[in-house]
């Protein structure tokens, strides 16, 4: 399964702002569901570039997804309905239709955030959104949260985009999702041979006369050391 996504706006098309930025934080909330689609999916990241105007945003995205032959695409976005709102508002998924092949996706996503905490407001339905009416592959707008909502952003602040990004990704997939945790590389010991016992051998004397090499041998054996005589033509 090949994915597109996009996070929405850019600096030069602004999305919502008010607590906090759409732009800013959609992008943190999507490059992290990308991180963990990617591990097992082809993803193309079709997020327009920092200069991209209010007549490329879109058209950007959905070009790239149809481009590159996308089986489906989403974009993740931040909602606003008011000037300000003390309390909750909550997470909603938009589609083209009842009909859409990513309703059991949608679904799954908008239980990721509603166990999360957010308030689940539900799959909403357009024929007019360029993102759900252009796009060649089933298409999904993921408003994960509202601006102004007190609640919504303090929810948010407190979990942070890398446990957002993360629901999004299992929704999609129906499965949860894990890193792969690096294999460390097999070092095998180095054995170092152990060296045999060693003897050194101590001479201490030569003598032309036996007698005298035969009391010296006598002398030592008495003294608790082990001692012989090397005879030498």
């Amino acid at each position: 399964m090949k994915y597109a996504g996009r996070g929405g706006h850019n600096p030069l098309c602004e999305g919502a702002n008010a607590l906090v930025n759409e732009v800013i934080e959609d992008r943190k909330i999507f490059y992290a569901s990308k991180k963990y689609l990617s591990i097992s999916n082809p993803f193309v990241d079709v997020t327009p570039n920092p200069v991209a105007g209010q007549n490329n945003d879109l058209s950007y995205g959905i070009k790239m997804a149809n481009y590159n032959k996308a089986d489906i695409f989403y974009s993740v976005h931040l909602n606003k309905a008011y000037a300000s709102f003390d309390g909750e508002i909550g997470c909603e998924v938009w589609l083209h239709d009842s009909n859409s092949k990513l309703t059991q996706q949608a679904t799954r996503i908008l239980k990721n955030l509603e166990a999360l905490g957010f308030k689940n407001r539900g799959i909403k339905y357009s024929t007019h959104l360029a993102e759900l009416t252009q796009t060649n592959m089933p298409a999904m707008i993921i408003e994960c949260f509202f601006i102004e909502a007190t609640k919504d952003v303090a929810l948010y602040k407190k979990l942070g985009a890398e446990i957002i990004g993360k629901a999004i990704a299992e929704g999609f997939i129906g499965r949860s999702i894990s890193i792969p945790t690096p294999v460390a590389p097999v070092v095998k010991p180095i054995v170092i041979a152990q060296v045999k016992d060693i003897v050194y051998r101590v001479v201490t004397g030569s003598y032309s006369d036996r007698a005298n090499a035969d009391v010296r041998i006598a002398e030592l054996k008495k003294a608790g050391f082990e001692s012989f005589i090397d005879i030498k033509k």
